[in-house]
């Protein structure tokens, strides 16, 4: 699974969805990428797509890419800054 722009999605990605919510990608199912959080063993059954987790604790599985993911930056979980949408940017 790729970015728009053609850039691989990989774990500890640093994401902005929709322009709004924050998050980090915890596996990338097409990719064969997984994390401790994340195991094989519990998410290949699925087959394709991401999991996120967003900056407000939920999980989020995305069949397919869509548009509205950016890349904000590569990095570890640890480093996810709380989005404020009242912040400018």
């Amino acid at each position: 699974m790729r970015y728009s722009d053609n850039r691989i999605i990989k774990t500890g990605d640093l994401v902005c969805l929709k322009g709004k919510q924050l998050g980090v990608v915890g596996c990338v199912i097409d990719n064969d990428d997984y994390t401790d959080e994340f195991p094989k063993s519990d998410y290949a059954y699925l087959e394709r797509g991401i999991m996120l987790t967003l900056s407000n604790g939920n999980v989020l599985y995305l069949e397919e890419y869509i548009e509205d993911l950016m890349l904000i930056s590569r990095g570890k979980e640890e480093d996810i800054p709380r989005y404020d949408p009242d912040d400018s940017w």
